[in-house]
């Protein structure tokens, strides 16, 4: 127990001392030595040391859903008995670790900080250091942290009118494992004008109209958002502008083309065959009226914009001497020939002769 052996008595000779089995914990040293025994009852005395039993503690870290992505950035505590930590590793960019020589016995390693965009491991590992020379190597995976995102589409002119159809394609920018300008979701809004996408990398992202609803100009703007908090949903709003317009009627003579005043027109939705209702104001009194009037020079201009849909303009009655022109059909859409005129906004002109 004090690493002293001493042989029995030896005859006169030489001879060859040498260690068949190692201390535990120790490795075996290999090494000869020479004894000569010539002189009676001396005891020669030789030292043979022995090296402690050491290993290597590796780590291979991936992603959990990409099995090829290394993972740089994780650190690694290994810890002794007494939870006395006796080594600190962190993977490089090929997501490997390694620590130096760690004496023979029993260990626990846990991951202490995780890459960046990634949930830290809560498991504990154990290591028993039991042979020479040997790398004990760990692959450990983590998860990437998640989050959704939540687009609210609402009407430009009415905030809490939600707008439904309007589909987006999610593009990843700069996303861990996933290349640029990759689609990785599409998503529709529903009729409360929401639309989730699945869970996201973390990383960051953008994402653009591809769908425009029925009503709506189609938005060109991009919008960019990051998914950092796992869990999270984040929420962009988004506008659309709806298509109308006010609508301005020119009525003139048919032959010498001479403005008519005094002309009473009314517009008509050729869908629910119902008059449009707009307001006039005497001063700050709100008047409601079908019913709109050509001014000296032969115009009206609706007071409010027609929204998108089909119309009838219709004449009530002619004016002396003047044929009553039948209805005329038009529309409000994306593809009618609209103006923007300095403090009128957006018009939509119908020129009607009699």
């Amino acid at each position: 127990e004090n690493g002293i052996a001493t042989s029995s008595l030896l005859p006169f000779g030489n001879y060859l001392v040498k260690e068949i089995k190692a201390p535990a914990k120790y490795v075996l040293n290999g090494e000869e030595h020479p004894v000569t025994i010539s002189e009676n009852g001396k005891t020669i005395e030789i030292t043979h040391t022995n090296k402690i039993i050491k290993g290597k503690v590796a780590v291979k870290k991936t992603d959990s859903e990409i099995a090829d992505l290394n993972l740089e950035g994780a650190e690694f505590t290994i810890y002794d008995n007494n939870k006395n930590t006796v080594a600190t590793i962190t993977t490089d960019k090929d997501g490997y670790a390694e620590s130096e020589p760690l004496n023979y016995g029993t260990y626990t390693m846990q991951e202490t900080k995780a890459p960046k965009g990634y949930l830290l491991s809560n498991k504990v590992w154990d290591i028993n250091i039991n042979e020479n020379d040997k790398t004990y190597t760990f692959d450990v995976s983590n998860d990437v942290i998640k989050g959704k995102l939540q687009i609210v589409k609402v009407d430009s002119e009415n905030e809490e009118k939600p707008v439904e159809g309007a589909g987006f394609d999610v593009i990843a920018v700069n996303v861990n494992g996933i290349k640029e300008g990759t689609v990785v979701d599409h998503v529709v809004t529903d009729k409360n004008g929401f639309a989730y996408t699945k869970d996201l990398r973390y990383g960051d992202y953008k994402f653009h109209e591809t769908d425009t609803p029925k009503g709506y100009w189609k938005s060109d703007k991009e919008y960019s958002f990051n998914i950092a908090e796992n869990g999270k949903t984040y929420v962009k709003y988004v506008k659309n502008s709806p298509i109308q317009a006010k609508v301005r009627v020119i009525k003139v003579d048919s032959k010498d083309g001479k403005p008519l005043k005094g002309v009473k027109f009314q517009i008509r939705n050729a869908d629910t065959k119902k008059l449009v209702e707009f307001t006039n104001f005497i001063g700050i009194i709100p008047m409601k009226t079908t019913t709109l009037e050509t001014n000296k020079n032969g115009e009206l201009v609706t007071p409010q914009n027609l929204a998108y849909g089909n119309y009838l303009l219709e004449e009530v009655e002619p004016l002396e001497g003047y044929i009553k022109v039948n209805p005329i059909p038009f529309k409000i859409d994306e593809n009618s020939v609209l103006e923007e005129i300095k403090d009128l906004g957006t018009i939509y002109t119908q020129k009607v002769s009699n």
